[in-house]
């Protein structure tokens, strides 16, 4: 896909964070998977595979994509981009069952587990950095 085409689809934070990663993960073998949205299909057969990983590889490809995202994450001025990123990430570790990174982790404040049957949400984000 053009650069253009790739700015104007997942827009100049998206770009940098697929680049991070495809780099990271393709290092200089030839002809790394192009960078295009899926549609649903796509995202659902993407998960799937995903699925297939070994237990052990998940966590170290959110690892990946979340050490990918932060500096990204810093260059944004929006907060509300970078806390929609946070919890897409978030999402997929939970779609993955895999443990959410450390540096992800804290940006969530998880309330300790209560034996009432009332669910608590999660404390809002101060997404002020």
């Amino acid at each position: 896909m053009p650069q253009a085409d790739l700015g104007a689809k997942v827009g100049a934070a998206g770009a940098a964070w697929y680049r991070q990663v495809v780099g990271q993960l393709w290092g200089s073998a030839p002809n790394p998977p192009s960078c295009r949205p899926p549609d649903a299909d796509e995202l659902g057969r993407a998960l799937h595979t995903l699925e297939e990983l070994a237990w052990m590889r998940r966590p170290l490809l959110a690892r990946i994509w979340v050490e990918a995202a932060l500096p990204v994450w810093a260059a944004q001025q929006d907060a509300q981009e970078r806390l929609a990123a946070a919890e897409a990430l978030r999402m997929v570790c939970h779609l993955l069952d895999t443990p959410l990174p450390p540096a992800l982790a804290r940006l969530f404040v998880e309330p300790p587990l209560q034996r009432s049957a009332k669910a608590q949400p999660a404390a809002p984000v101060d997404w002020r950095v």
